[in-house]
């Protein structure tokens, strides 16, 4: 066992990987950026029953619940420009080779079972089919595309390792002395196999990301046993498996009060803020800048008065509106002078 892990290491390190030459590496992120979020290969797929294999959808890719929660929450408060989504190397790999085992799988298993139609119904049954890709290079290339598709699509980027030298040596010295993931897992965990491998890789491939970036980084993952992966003292590292345990880091690390939710929530919403502008009788235009000024709750009615700044033609408008939280709704909004 020891020597097919030690020989799967070798494999994966010496596989030469023509797209990611031709993709650019992105190992430090934008100066803004201050939290990067990676996804598992378990938020990757769309399956269509809960047991069995084969199960997941192979014709388009769409992620876990989670992953698009997490999205609507960063979007919703207008926090994607704090925030950096990554899927590791071997997880889209990962994905990618379950995609081709189940194209394998069914293509080879259809024919049987037309045929045993046709024996039981005779010429009173009809069927025709085609497959749109006939062989496996065909489809290999087909689901690459796909996976462009969605990393554009959802704004993410590839995390690859970025010491891969060093990393062979990593690994063979826990799977020596028997480290987590190498270990064997207990109670609902994974056995001492491959599958510890590839998420040593995603350990790695995190835990240098974080120490040369100084970043809080957070995997979100369904599995159990990554809390053993990582080092004890790894104060920006996080694991999650709900969404609520993600935006409770997310507004730690952020610094994010209620009232800083709710002031980027009417601000990165363009229906609310274009209320709020033209309500208060100014001309609305939407690449016209803002700037919160502040943000007071009013105790009597959990309301919230918001302050800010907006930019039109040169001209600065302080505009004072009133943010109804029970009804998602501003139920007034004027200018105000500087001193008011």
């Amino acid at each position: 066992m020891l020597k097919s892990i030690l020989s799967n290491i070798c494999n994966i390190f010496t596989m030469k990987d023509v797209k990611q030459q031709q993709v650019e590496k992105t190992s430090i992120p934008k100066p803004e950026i201050g939290i990067a979020i990676f996804f598992d290969t378990n938020q990757l797929g769309e399956r269509f029953t809960d047991e069995g294999s084969g199960n997941m959808l192979i014709h388009r890719i769409k992620a876990s619940s989670t992953f698009y929660d997490i999205k609507k929450y960063l979007h919703t408060y207008g926090l994607l420009e704090h925030i950096q989504l990554f899927i590791p190397d071997i997880s889209l790999r990962e994905y990618k080779r379950q995609a081709i085992e189940i194209y394998q799988e069914h293509t080879k298993s259809i024919e049987p079972k037309i045929d045993a139609y046709r024996k039981v119904f005779g010429d009173i049954l009809s069927i025709d089919f085609h497959f749109r890709y006939n062989d496996l290079s065909e489809f290999d290339t087909y689901i690459s595309s796909l996976i462009d598709t969605f990393l554009l699509e959802n704004k993410c980027e590839i995390a690859y390792n970025s010491d891969k030298e060093q990393a062979f040596d990593r690994f063979v010295n826990k799977v020596i002395n028997r480290e987590a993931p190498f270990s064997e897992a207990h109670k609902n965990g994974k056995k001492y196999k491959d599958a510890g491998l590839k998420d040593a890789i995603i350990e790695d491939t995190i835990t240098l990301y974080a120490e040369s970036t100084k970043r809080i980084c957070i995997l979100v993952s369904e599995d159990n046993d990554w809390g053993k992966c990582f080092k004890k003292d790894s104060s920006n590292i996080f694991v999650c498996k709900t969404t609520e345990q993600v935006v409770q880091i997310l507004n730690r690390s952020l610094g994010l009060s209620r009232e800083d939710l709710i002031a980027k929530k009417i601000l990165n919403n363009p229906y609310l803020k274009e209320t709020a502008i033209t309500m208060a009788s100014v001309k609305y235009e939407e690449t016209a800048p803002c700037e919160i000024l502040s943000i007071d709750e009013i105790p009597e009615d959990e309301n919230f008065i918001l302050r800010f700044k907006y930019i039109l033609d040169s001209q600065n408008y302080n505009i004072e509106c009133v943010y109804e939280e029970s009804s998602n709704s501003i139920i007034s909004s004027d200018i105000v002078e500087d001193g008011e």
